[in-house]
């Protein structure tokens, strides 16, 4: 498919409008009038993505979190950022970015996370009316205690060390989603389910929680986008004829001591 043209498609599949204002989505890097056989999913750009792009003869690499935010003034090969942009370019692979859109949208990344799980009346979180908002609610089939459900969480979502914020070990049956940093919309998950699940909790953000008694599971912020190269395989091909592979290349940057002893 010509460039120009899967771009426009992307942009209306992936509602890039949802996108926040201070995010940078869509094509970033391409010939528009270049032919696109194959896509690569990855959570963000890394030397190893691009090799498996490379390898899998992929010409679109589409990533959740964008290699380009801030201007850039000049690319020379300096900057492991602007080397990644030359390595791109030399190799005819264009960049596609769906970030916070693909947070936002229907059967985006926050659903396919949801439905890992065993839920139901899966619900938006920040808008009663628009399941096109950030964040998700929804219902367990069987409600469990809190330390339950962050084994659960921890074996369901491959996490090795979720953090609990909660004075009780109280029985979860309704839970909140928001992936990433997602701590800003704290007030909402707590009025509407038992335990809120998101990632980056600073320490004197959870220790507030914690004394008012909120219930929040961090499970990390590459822990709870890491799915992001299935969910927009998955999406992608639902809706595309095109060949789509993912790269899980990139690994999560916080080793824990366990890790170097396996």
């Amino acid at each position: 498919m010509i460039l120009f043209n899967l771009k426009e498609k992307l942009d209306e599949l992936l509602n890039i409008n949802l996108a926040y204002d201070w995010d940078n989505v869509g094509l970033l890097i391409g010939e528009l009038d270049s032919n696109i056989t194959s896509i690569t999913t990855a959570l963000e750009l890394c030397d190893d993505v691009i090799d498996d792009a490379i390898k899998k003869k992929s010409n679109m690499i589409l990533v959740h979190h964008p290699l380009i935010f801030s201007p850039i003034k000049k690319v020379v090969d300096i900057d492991d950022k602007q080397k990644m942009i030359i390595k791109l370019i030399k190799n005819n692979i264009s960049l596609y970015v769906a970030h916070t859109n693909f947070d936002i949208i229907e059967g985006g990344l926050n659903d396919y996370i949801l439905n890992l799980l065993d839920v139901c009346d899966i619900k938006p979180l920040t808008d009663d009316e628009d399941i096109n908002t950030i964040g998700r609610i929804a219902t367990l089939q069987t409600p469990m205690l809190l330390e339950d459900f962050a084994l659960y969480i921890q074996e369901s979502l491959d996490i090795k060390h979720p953090r609990i914020i909660s004075k009780e070990n109280k029985i979860i049956q309704n839970i909140s989603i928001v992936t990433g940093a997602g701590f800003e919309y704290i007030q909402n998950a707590m009025e509407k389910s038992d335990v809120f699940i998101t990632g980056d909790m600073k320490y004197h953000d959870a220790q507030d929680s914690f004394q008012k008694g909120d219930c929040i599971i961090d499970a990390g912020h590459f822990d709870t986008e890491k799915f992001f190269t299935y969910a927009m395989k998955n999406f992608l091909t639902e809706r595309l004829e095109i060949d789509v592979h993912t790269s899980n290349s990139l690994q999560n940057p916080f080793k824990f001591v366990e890790d170097y002893y396996e």
